[in-house]
């Protein structure tokens, strides 16, 4: 009789229960294989910031959008992005250029310090808000990708669409959040389809939700 067959026969059936289940959730945080190991889920939770199995960072988007993104990436994208963060780590290797926005004086200083090697990314301070949602309207350009992370992203959205390019994606993070079904409802009546994609964030408790708003023809082939 294996052990397990033995602690079954053994023990009352709600302690074998809870036995059952630790066993299992110790597998799932150190097992090659497992989940958690194979995402950078129990890294992140080592290193208190969002990285793959390797310690790269990584965006923190939920695991099944960034499994299907980053194929998807390539160095001819230009990247437009409200919210400073892991993600403008994660795509300064992987794409053309990133122009990304924040607000937070603190946070800048951080990022900044983190890019200064990189250069192909732009990180611009807007700490007020009427400067933040608008500063898209500074670039006399085209973007690939626009990201929408940050602050006021209900606002953000109605400058975006002229600094698109044809092709161009916009993607939502945190878009399960009822405060964003008014991004759904704009990004319709301009005519773009919507691709949700939800699971765990590094490090996170819940299940997560990404949106690509995207038209026919698009650069992530959708």
């Amino acid at each position: 009789m294996t052990l397990d067959k033995f602690a079954r026969a053994l023990l009352p059936r709600s302690i074998y229960q809870k036995v059952y289940l630790l066993r299992h959730l110790q597998k799932l945080s150190t097992q090659k294989g497992a989940y958690l190991v194979e995402t950078g889920y129990i890294n992140s939770i080592k290193n208190l910031e969002p990285v793959n199995k390797q310690g790269a960072p990584i965006p923190w988007m939920n695991y099944s959008f960034i499994d299907f993104l980053e194929p998807r990436l390539n160095r001819s994208m230009k990247v437009f992005e409200y919210g400073s963060g892991y993600s403008t780590l994660y795509l300064t290797d992987r794409v053309h250029s990133i122009t990304s926005i924040e607000y937070d004086k603190s946070w800048f200083e951080k990022m900044s310090k983190d890019l200064e090697k990189k250069d192909n990314c732009e990180l611009v301070f807007r700490p007020e808000p009427d400067q933040y949602t608008t500063t898209i309207k500074e670039y006399d350009e085209l973007f690939d990708i626009i990201i929408v992370d940050g602050r006021d992203r209900e606002e953000c959205v109605k400058y975006i669409i002229p600094y698109l390019s044809e092709d161009g994606v916009v993607i939502l993070d945190d878009s399960w959040k009822s405060k964003f079904d008014k991004v759904f409802d704009f990004f319709r009546k301009e005519g773009f389809k919507e691709l949700s994609f939800t699971g765990l964030k590094a490090g996170g408790m819940i299940v997560e939700k990404t949106t690509v708003f995207y038209r026919n023809n698009n650069v992530l082939g959708i």
